[in-house]
């Protein structure tokens, strides 16, 4: 996220020229890891090949842009050919997709026997949800949060405001 503050601070206006795509942003904190039971120091992340496992750590905060052509699909799951891998055991194999239809992004649940949730409302195998910026997915049981173009550039700009 320090990059991403960085570059909104240089280039305030031009910020969503440079980030027109929405993101998913996995918070720190107890609501963002899996629950009690669960080895957090097994809850890391990476985005395909672009590097080794990462998870959100102290005040950290994971981005994942996602950039794609229209019509396209993020595969997301604990496997290593997903495009977005999250290392959690509650997490599958191949846990949902992420669909881009026209501007509208929506999530697809594929797994038969980890959770997934939008809004902490549970979404049955195979329906799609259409995401709104700002909505909380659960993902087995990591919660990330998703934002369109500019409800993120205000997620960054707000980003070095700590909350009280």
């Amino acid at each position: 996220m320090s990059l991403l503050m960085r570059q909104h601070a240089l280039a305030n206006d031009k910020f969503l020229t440079r980030y027109p795509h929405s993101w998913l942003v996995w918070e720190p904190g107890p609501d963002a890891l899996p629950g009690s039971g669960v080895d957090v120091s097994v809850a890391e992340t990476r985005a395909g090949s672009s590097g080794g496992p990462q998870r959100p750590i102290g005040v950290d905060v994971l981005c994942f842009a996602l950039k794609l052509p229209e019509g396209s699909a993020i595969k997301v799951g604990r496997a290593a050919d997903n495009e977005l891998v999250i290392s959690d055991p509650m997490v599958s194999r191949l846990h949902a997709r992420l669909d881009l239809a026209g501007s509208e992004w929506s999530l697809v649940p594929l797994s038969e026997t980890k959770k997934t949730t939008v809004e902490g409302r549970e979404i049955a195998r195979g329906t799609p949800v259409r995401l709104e910026s700002g909505q909380v997915l659960e993902l087995g049981g990591v919660k990330v949060t998703f934002y369109g173009a500019a409800a993120f550039k205000e997620r960054v700009a707000s980003a070095g405001v700590r909350k009280s």
